[in-house]
């Protein structure tokens, strides 16, 4: 069965990303959708959802976000939807009936959005608990009757849900599955029946659950909700035991700071915008200030409050985290083990706290979870000069007359008949000091992003592959190789290297992101330092220093030098004047990049 626009090329172009996979993905505003066309003859049995009781427009096609911003994630999470839809238009063809596990899985949906609509609700209207309680329990007796599951009269016994045959009451939901599945529901056959019913008993666990978390106490929803129908007779368990949800629990003086943290570090990781090491980073500080407040309300955190945690957080050791236990010491014990050591964090790691934390109430504040004066806005202190700097001309000597690139063969370093880590070392930082890229940028890539277009080489700087993964979106672009690369032979290393593998085969993901250049990184130092190259503010990014700088000592404008080494460009450029410069422009600006007095005569080949 086709799906996805009716003739679907095995490949597609996607602009800054050269020819990928791209069938049944569409990009719309930096992140990922999945597609499908709706075969035509079913069009009809798949409508949008109404909007104030008008009948939905008939879908042509179905639309669900992926929710990231990575092809390569993109990619993989598209393959489970396919398989589903193309299940649920094979099922539409034919009329096939809704199975158990289906129906309970749209209960189960009925269920969830049941909740979240009644949170909404209650924030909207600003009701306390009691009147919540009342209002919710007047309802659900009010629904109860709607659906004649209450006798009016005490003497008569109230109906089973079992029994329950027609389904007025709840008919809006029972369209909604319709729109999900593209299966009709015919009133009185037995999927309608079973529909029906695993649908009222959603509704009724959802209240019933909210009024127990209302109360402070845990809920979760039932294991099943077809009643009789979800239990094997053999085993007496539940057919169908997907994961549980707890409800959250909601108490008179609103959202505690644990949970608006965790809302907010599931935002950034749903967006993208967050690796693993950076969730480390963020939920460790909230750890210290969960600890701080006693998880403290978020209305009950003031300025004050703020501040007596930034001057306690001014106090720990920048190792402090190195302390026995530190992961589970309160903030004040710390404190404490930090009293005799000299060391104190700098300002520009406090800023890094002091902007997670604003986060976390400008998300509250934007959901409805928080009102007031976000504790942490304005509180940014002042930091000195900590920022990476450009290696002098000595130190870029010292770093490339090594006697590993003296010494190693040209045979070994072009055309290596083993590769090994000296072979990554030997190339990587000069790659970095002449194309301005990152460490990871560079230890990640594959033969293949080495790439010749309009008879320029280039790299091709992407996360179209997965285990790919860029700082930003500025960061995909292209980079033409510098003319020096090509003298100390870097294209023929490249001409010997499978397609189908890493431009540096030595070199295996590591650390907590799984990021190729995380053993590197290590290394590097080492070299680094071995090399009597020791001064402060200097690393593999100093690299990007060096090519910034020259590029502006050639009277390169922010724009091309931000287009060329991946940073973001602000608001006025990338909006207003997006560079997105020719081939044999960029050319010309790489080949700007110039360090007069460096020495690498030795490298050079032919």
């Amino acid at each position: 069965m086709a799906m996805c626009h009716e003739a679907v090329p095995s490949t597609c172009t996607i602009s800054g990303h050269g020819m990928a996979d791209t069938r049944y993905l569409k990009r719309r505003h930096q992140s990922w959708y999945f597609v499908a066309a709706i075969p035509r003859a079913l069009r009809g049995k798949f409508v949008s959802e109404g909007r104030n009781g008008s009948v939905g427009r008939p879908l042509s096609k179905v639309v669900v976000s992926l929710k990231t911003q990575s092809l390569g994630e993109a990619q993989d999470r598209r393959w489970p939807l396919v398989k589903q839809w193309r299940e649920t238009f094979q099922r539409a063809q034919t009329g096939e009936p809704l199975s158990l596990a289906e129906i309970d899985a749209q209960a189960r949906e009925v269920f969830t959005s049941t909740l979240e609509r009644m949170e909404v609700d209650a924030k909207r209207q600003r009701l306390s608990i009691n009147e919540e309680r009342e209002s919710l329990n007047e309802g659900l007796y009010s629904f109860l009757e709607d659906m004649g599951l209450v006798s009016p009269d005490p003497a008569e016994p109230d109906t089973p849900i079992d029994d329950l045959m027609t389904f007025d009451a709840i008919a809006h939901e029972l369209k909604a599955v319709e729109r999900r599945t593209g299966v009709q529901l015919e009133p009185g056959s037995k999927t309608y029946q079973l529909m029906g019913q695993a649908a009222v008993r959603a509704l009724i666990a959802a209240v019933e659950g909210r009024l127990r978390a209302l109360e402070g106490k845990p809920s979760e929803p039932p294991a099943t909700f077809l009643g009789a129908h979800g239990i094997d007779p053999r085993t007496l368990r539940p057919i169908v035991a997907p994961p549980r949800r707890v409800v959250r629990i909601r108490t008179e003086c609103g959202m505690r700071f644990s949970e608006a943290a965790a809302r907010y570090i599931e935002a950034k990781r749903k967006a993208g915008k967050m690796t693993a090491h950076t969730q480390r980073q963020r939920e460790t500080v909230f750890r210290l200030f969960k600890s701080f407040t006693d998880d403290a309300p978020l209305a009950a955190i003031d300025k004050l409050t703020a501040t007596d945690f930034l001057e306690q957080i001014g106090k720990l050791d920048p190792d402090w985290h190195h302390i026995e236990g530190a992961q589970e010491l309160p903030l004040n014990k710390l404190v404490e083990k930090c009293a005799n050591r000299s060391g104190r964090l700098t300002n520009r790691t406090i800023n890094s706290y002091i902007h997670a934390l604003s986060g976390v109430f400008r998300l509250a504040d934007k959901e409805g979870h928080f009102e007031g004066r976000n504790p942490f806005a304005g509180r940014t202190l002042e930091e000195t000069n900590s920022s990476w700097r450009s290696y002098k001309t000595d130190e870029l000597n010292k770093l490339f007359s090594t006697p590993l690139l003296r010494y190693m063969p040209t045979e070994q370093r072009t055309r290596p008949s083993k590769y090994t880590f000296e072979n990554a070392m030997a190339w990587i930082p000069l790659v970095g000091l002449f194309s301005g890229m990152r460490s990871n940028e560079i230890c990640q890539m594959r033969a293949r992003d080495v790439q010749r277009k309009e008879g320029i080489w280039l790299f091709n700087v992407s996360d179209d592959t997965t285990g790919q993964r860029l700082k930003t979106e500025a960061a995909t672009r292209i980079v033409p190789i510098h003319s020096e690369l090509v003298r100390c032979g870097f294209l023929d290393y490249v001409k010997a290297l499978p397609r189908d593998g890493q431009l540096f085969p030595a070199l295996k993901p590591g650390g907590p992101d799984g990021k190729y250049n995380h053993y590197f990184a290590k290394r590097f130092t080492e070299y680094r330092r071995k090399c009597g190259v020791t001064a402060p503010r200097t690393s593999f990014h100093s690299f990007r220093k060096n090519v910034a700088q020259a590029l502006k000592d050639k009277r390169a404008t922010a724009a091309e030098i931000a287009e060329l080494i991946g940073h973001e460009q602000g608001f006025t450029f990338s909006v207003y004047a997006p560079m997105q410069l020719p081939m044999k422009a960029l050319k010309e600006l790489i080949e700007r990049v110039r360090y007069p007095g460096l020495r690498l005569s030795h490298l050079y080949v032919g």
